[in-house]
């Protein structure tokens, strides 16, 4: 014997079509924008900073970080090894101003990886180093490029930089060591956050 189901309101009809309406916003939203953490470091002690297994379903990749190293000098750069790719093949640009003088500088084939900001080094409890940082086209068969900017409040420094870099690879990134100019290793309190942008 078949059962035929009523619905004389259309409670349970307008109940689906708002279950439905909810599930294409959750679609939009996961396809559309946004950013998804990937990694979060925070050091303890002193140690390296080093994401590996970044997943390749991100438009594009946000670096954000406060760092500082045991180094002399008040400040240095950011950079970014990525793959563990240690050879010539990183290109930078950067423009940075303290006070009302700015100047640039760029670079071709270092080794000293992708420029993404800059840091303070150990000089004083407050001082403070700040980096944001976006990496494109990590996720496709292209060269990656990255946008960053910076910070450094270390002293009488006080430096703010934009910069840009190029790793020519076309290699798919799945992972990232922040490095200073020289050093790897960073000073307990040094953070570092990954996020995703976007989906694929």
């Amino acid at each position: 014997m078949t059962k035929v189901l009523r619905d004389p309101d259309g409670s349970f009809e307008r109940l689906l079509a708002e279950y439905e309406r909810r599930i294409e916003a959750l679609e939009r939203r996961s396809v559309g924008g946004g950013m998804t953490v990937i990694e979060e470091k925070v050091l303890a002690a002193d140690g390296p900073i080093d994401f590996t297994g970044i997943p390749s379903n991100f438009r594009a990749l946000k670096l954000i970080a406060s760092t500082k190293l045991d180094a002399a000098g008040d400040a240095s750069n950011l950079w970014g090894w990525l793959n563990n790719d240690q050879a010539a093949n990183y290109w930078y640009s950067l423009l940075q101003g303290s006070g009302g003088v700015a100047s640039a500088g760029s670079g071709g084939g270092v080794t000293n990886g992708m420029l993404l900001g800059y840091q303070v080094n150990q000089t004083g409890a407050s001082d403070l180093g700040a980096t944001e940082a976006t990496i494109f086209q990590y996720s496709a068969p292209k060269n990656t490029v990255s946008l960053g900017g910076g910070s450094a409040i270390a002293g009488a420094a006080n430096i703010i930089r934009q910069s840009t870099g190029l790793w020519n690879n076309t290699a798919v990134v799945n992972r990232l060591q922040l490095k200073g100019d020289a050093a790897t290793t960073f000073k307990a309190g040094s953070w570092a956050i990954l996020l995703g942008i976007g989906r694929l």
